[in-house]
């Protein structure tokens, strides 16, 4: 069972405290819920207003419990209901502060990371769920590693198959640590290696339509 972290002090909404830090907590947290679930059609912001964000709440209430009273509690139905569809449960809350596009569909898969290293919502590889925005992003890592640390001896392409994917990430943990399953996990220990060799960890991740040919020391 996933350990859910994401906690407020005090009610936020209609009668509550509304304290700054939960607000926040509240905001990713429906930032995370598909629309069809209740969640909002676009991605809420810092600067979205309390009054917006209680008719958030009264949405995501009617859609997920029949009833709505604007107000999420410490520790009520409403604050649980809304971290099931948390997918990265461990990670502090991230509330965008500009509007970058509309929200991006897909249950669990919505939330917006925060600034920092790659990363990826569920297991790339041998048995993962491999998914398109984790397979680019550790397509994108390998292609950073040199060849002489396990990296790929051409540049991995956005063609390059999930079969060979998996044998490059073997050939990575090989070399790197001894063992090898094929497999990233998110915040494993293979991921944290292959972010070592990001030269740009903050910059979106990059995977190439067509080789040129050797991959680049």
């Amino acid at each position: 069972m996933p350990i859910f972290n994401k906690t407020i002090g005090a009610a936020v909404g209609r009668g509550g405290a509304s304290l700054p830090i939960d607000v926040k907590t509240i905001k990713y947290l429906l930032n995370t819920v598909d629309p069809d679930e209740g969640g909002p059609s676009g991605l809420l912001l810092e600067s979205t207003p309390l009054s917006e964000l209680i008719g958030h709440i009264e949405t995501f209430q009617r859609k997920q419990m029949g009833r709505a009273d604007g107000r999420v509690d410490s520790e009520g139905a409403t604050l649980n209901k809304l971290r099931q569809f948390d997918p990265t449960p461990g990670d502090p809350a991230f509330v965008p502060t500009t509007l970058s596009g509309k929200k991006r569909s897909g249950k669990k898969g919505g939330v917006p990371l925060p600034p920092g290293p790659k990363r990826i919502q569920s297991a790339v590889g041998r048995n993962g769920a491999n998914s398109g925005g984790d397979i680019l992003v550790v397509k994108h890592l390998l292609n950073n590693v040199p060849a002489p640390s396990g990296g790929p001896a051409t540049v991995i392409l956005q063609r390059t198959t999930l079969n060979e994917l998996i044998t490059h990430i073997e050939n990575f943990q090989r070399r790197q640590s001894g063992f090898a399953d094929g497999r990233v996990d998110p915040e494993g220990t293979t991921l944290k290696r292959l972010r070592t060799f990001d030269p740009s960890p903050l910059g979106p991740a990059f995977v190439p339509e067509v080789g040129g040919g050797l991959k680049r020391r």
